[in-house]
């Protein structure tokens, strides 16, 4: 199964690729290093083209009002990106009980993203 890995090289993102790769899956790291930059949308299309799975890794620079920004932004960017590549199934990194805290900025925006990925068709995850 090929699989691909925003934000793959990073810490949590590389060792996700290297247990992907050990049980046999193709999985690609997709990052700015890599030519993919989620928050323009650059290179994206060629990422994503032939993938079956695409795993959302990627973190906010920031914790504050801009996080809300940034995790709108990549996830409209990957979701299209994603169906116009035929991609089968999309799984984001999110946090247990996001939804129970609403007083923290960096939780609401974890709330959008994770609203934005089940607002599409494909069979989605937040993890």
């Amino acid at each position: 199964m090929k699989i691909a890995v925003l934000g793959g090289t990073g810490l949590t993102g590389s060792q996700v690729v290297k247990i992907l790769q050990a049980d046999g899956h193709e999985a690609v790291p997709l990052s700015p290093p890599n030519g993919v930059d989620l928050l323009t949308g650059a290179g994206l299309d060629t990422g994503l083209k032939g993938t079956d799975v695409v795993l959302n890794l990627t973190n906010s620079p920031t914790l504050d009002e801009a996080s809300a920004g940034f995790f709108g932004t990549t996830m409209e960017n990957l979701l299209t990106a994603a169906g116009q590549a035929g991609v089968g199934h999309a799984v984001i990194l999110s946090i247990v009980g996001v939804d129970q805290v609403p007083d923290l900025v960096y939780y609401r925006a974890k709330v959008l993203q994770e609203d934005l990925l089940e607002a599409v068709r494909c069979p989605t995850r937040a993890a």
